[in-house]
């Protein structure tokens, strides 16, 4: 968690520290990160970042997560409040879930990289909770199309919510196969637009979307 002394900045300082660690964690796993580029990129003080958090994990954490929360804000946001059908809500999930990695990627290839780290003891007390906290958000998803009955009332709400957060990953990953190209470097193209991308991405998206409707209906 962070300090009192960060979270006592200024907005413009506390965004330019935020700005220069989030891509660091974004560019690098977490054991290759440094926090010497970071002092360096946010021009302060080597020990400031001390009184800012505890140490590198803490970091780490609190950047995760908000990069989380972020991206979940956004997509609940953006949802339709009434979507005619499951097929529209899944699509609409799903396309703002890519969105969301287009227009911010750093958050979203630091969430991408995240899933990656599985084999480092360091971080499993807070991988395990980061896990927790987005199938808590999936949830809330499966729930409203629960309400709107475009769900089987016989499928439990925790499998909903797994689905819906596997098939997520497995658009990124189909569209690896079917664009013989890593989904991160795709995020990070500045040659295409949002919403070039989304146009690319979109068959996957579909063909994801017809795969889950016949679990879920």
């Amino acid at each position: 968690m962070p300090k009192p002394t960060f979270l006592n900045l200024s907005e413009e300082k506390r965004r330019r520290f935020v700005d220069v660690a989030l891509k660091e964690f974004a560019e690098y796993e977490y054991r290759a990160a440094s926090l010497n580029r970071i002092v360096a990129g946010a021009d302060i003080a080597k020990g400031s970042i001390y009184q800012y958090f505890e140490n590198k994990k803490d970091l780490y954490q609190y950047l995760v997560t908000y990069a989380a929360r972020e991206k979940f804000r956004f997509m609940a946001l953006n949802l339709r409040e009434n979507p005619p059908t499951l097929k529209a809500f899944l699509f609409d999930l799903f396309t703002l879930s890519r969105l969301f990695d287009f227009q911010n990627p750093a958050l979203g290839k630091l969430l991408l990289n995240t899933a990656l780290e599985v084999e480092n003891e360091e971080l499993n007390g807070f991988l395990q909770e980061f896990r927790k906290l987005t199938a808590s958000f999936y949830a809330e998803f499966a729930q409203g199309a629960a309400k709107r009955r475009f769900i089987r009332q016989d499928i439990d709400i925790s499998f909903a919510s797994f689905l819906l957060e596997s098939f997520d990953k497995m658009i990124c990953q189909y569209f690896e196969v079917k664009a013989d190209r890593l989904y991160l470097d795709f995020v990070l193209d500045r040659r295409l637009s949002a919403e070039e991308k989304l146009e690319k991405i979109k068959s996957a998206i579909d063909s994801l979307v017809m795969a889950l409707l016949g679990a879920l209906v």
